[in-house]
């Protein structure tokens, strides 16, 4: 995904992303991973919403989803969050398994438009 600066601030502020309960990897100076996250009520519960995550595609597969994950959820579990949504493209196969290995039960399916 390519975008301008200012374009990535507008989505940040678009879906309420807060950098306290968000991460980033980095290699040196490049940055290889991310998880952004937003906070919101959702069935009466405090939930976080995965606004976007991505691995860089030479450095998935050693477990950087999983660390960034696992980092994420010490920060969600400081506010007490009790419940952490995402949504996935099924094609996505790796992103699937790699959430399924975190815990993560699929509860809807979305139909393409």
């Amino acid at each position: 995904m390519q975008m301008s600066e200012q374009e990535f601030a507008q989505r940040l502020n678009r879906d309420g992303v807060q950098l306290e309960i968000s991460a980033a990897a980095f290699d040196d100076d490049r940055m290889i991973g991310f998880y952004m996250n937003a906070l919101g009520d959702w069935q009466g519960k405090l939930t976080a919403y995965d606004a976007g995550t991505g691995i860089v595609p030479d450095y998935r597969g050693r477990s950087i989803g999983k660390d960034l994950f696992a980092f994420v959820v010490s920060k969600l579990k400081e506010r007490a969050v009790s419940q952490y949504l995402l949504e996935v493209l099924t094609s996505n196969e790796r992103a699937v398994a790699l959430y399924r290995r975190l815990g993560f039960v699929e509860v809807r399916r979305l139909a393409r438009p």
